[in-house]
């Protein structure tokens, strides 16, 4: 199981302070990049982004993230997710990126049936429920989107992780309902002393896989 921090910025001076929170220990981390369409928050530039040498996943919430893929597989990131409420074509975008050695992932939002991702789940390494306020951090979890892991995992053994309002008090319940991925923005990020709270979601974490 992976905690993975979550950089949200919209500047680079928010982005720089973030990577700061989160640098010294984060073993992998969760970027969001958005384009004020698909969001009504937007993201700084990618020529702003600096490298970095941390394992990076990378959250595309784009209306059509086409336009803006060459750029996101130059910065050799682990993982690119998109959204399925998003435009685009599923088996040319996931192939493109399958060829360039990276790893895709199809985030759906709350009001999005598993039933409506069947069909193009296979073309996909990781799918992300999305619980959260798009575009920011410090959303709350909807325990009740749990039902779809279930629904998922009838079907499919896809990687799962969850994205929006991850703490201290339901992250034991994520991953007991089979979440694997933990892409954690605002209990880290918010936080007094983010290494902290970010080795007590892992405590809780090793809790659960050796009660």
């Amino acid at each position: 199981m992976i905690v993975s921090p979550t950089i949200t910025a919209s500047t680079v001076e928010q982005f720089n302070d973030q990577l700061t929170k989160i640098k010294e220990f984060a073993k992998r981390i969760h970027l969001d990049l958005m384009d004020g369409q698909f969001t009504l928050a937007r993201s700084l530039e990618i020529k702003d982004i600096p490298e970095i040498n941390i394992p990076l996943d990378i959250h595309l919430m784009y209306r059509n993230p086409d336009a803006i893929l060459d750029q996101v597989i130059d910065l050799n990131p682990s993982l690119i997710a998109v959204h399925f409420e998003a435009s685009f074509d599923h088996l040319r975008l996931t192939s493109k990126i399958k060829e360039s050695g990276i790893k895709s992932s199809l985030a759906i939002l709350q009001q999005t049936s598993v039933q409506n991702i069947k069909q193009v789940l296979n073309l996909y390494d990781q799918v992300i429920i999305f619980s959260g306020n798009l575009g920011y951090q410090g959303g709350k979890a909807d325990l009740t989107l749990i039902d779809k892991i279930k629904t998922i995992k009838s079907f499919s053994n896809i990687e799962i992780a969850w994205d929006g309002g991850i703490n201290l008090d339901n992250i034991e319940t994520l991953a007991s309902s089979g979440v694997e991925v933990f892409n954690v923005g605002g209990y880290i990020q918010n936080s007094a002393n983010p290494k902290n709270s970010y080795d007590l979601l892992l405590n809780k974490l090793n809790n659960t896989l050796n009660p």
